[in-house]
């Protein structure tokens, strides 16, 4: 099968077997979470409000308590979860000679500037409906 490859059928099959185990690996939170990197949602406020307790982790610096401290280590695992699975990738910016980049003071780990869908998180939200092949 791989000497003489696969066709087109097959292809698509396998596309979408990788696909249903990729959706089996994440909740419907973090589904939410990458549908908010979707140009259409980026400044929509009403999705934003409605998804406000699954996009923004609570602020521990402010609540200080244990249950906010817990949601926010959830969501920043959830987080997580996606960029190990290739579905968000990171960007970090250039630091110059004499400069420190930022880095996180629970983790000790750099700061990335910002995220975005990686292709397979495109191709993720594709096959699941929520994203048309032309909308990145």
């Amino acid at each position: 099968m791989v000497a003489s490859g696969l066709s087109g059928q097959e292809r698509s099959q396998l596309e979408a077997k990788r696909v249903l185990r990729l959706l089996g690996e994440i909740d419907d939170d973090q589904i939410v979470m990458l549908s908010s990197f979707l140009v259409r949602y980026e400044s929509d406020q009403e999705f934003r409000e409605l998804h406000r307790d699954i996009l923004i982790p609570p602020d521990v610096t402010t609540e200080g308590d244990e249950e906010s401290e817990n949601r926010a280590a959830l969501h920043g695992a959830a987080v997580d979860h996606l960029v190990r699975l290739g579905l968000l990738r990171e960007h970090y910016g250039t630091v110059f000679a004499g400069e420190k980049p930022a880095i996180d003071k629970n983790t000790g780990i750099v700061i990335p500037l910002y995220k975005e869908l990686s292709p397979l998180g495109r191709l993720l939200l594709r096959h699941i409906g929520l994203a048309e092949a032309d909308e990145f």
